[in-house]
């Protein structure tokens, strides 16, 4: 979180300046993308975590617990109809991740208010 306040402060510092730094250790993802690390990835641009709570359950056991489990060599079952849930879910989830960034981008959201 050191790094997302030096890096607000320079925004704020700058504010007549073109942007021009990237962080790339300021969205990490621990090698796993658990409910936290998707909520601190929201904190960091700005979006809301709010809509996707629901989803909590959904990214910590169905996508992370089962992807360490495979990734661990367990044997694990996945049926084809959990397959084509994972899927959909997993692509409905990323789109309206892209969405709501893309939004806050066209709305200029990122921008402090003066």
């Amino acid at each position: 979180m050191t790094e997302l306040c030096s890096l607000i402060d320079d925004i704020f510092d700058a504010s007549n300046l073109k942007f021009s730094r990237v962080n790339h250790d300021l969205v990490n993802t621990r090698s796993n993308l658990s409910f936290d690390v998707f909520s601190d990835i929201c904190l960091i641009c700005g979006l809301s975590i709010d809509s996707y709570q629901d989803e909590q359950t959904f990214i910590d056991v169905m996508l992370l617990k089962r992807r360490n489990a495979i990734a661990h060599g367990e044997d694990t079952f996945v049926s084809v109809e959990d397959l084509v849930e994972l899927v959909d879910k997993t692509i409905n989830l990323m789109r309206s991740f892209g969405d709501a960034l893309e939004n806050r981008i066209y709305l200029k959201g990122y921008k402090a208010v003066s």
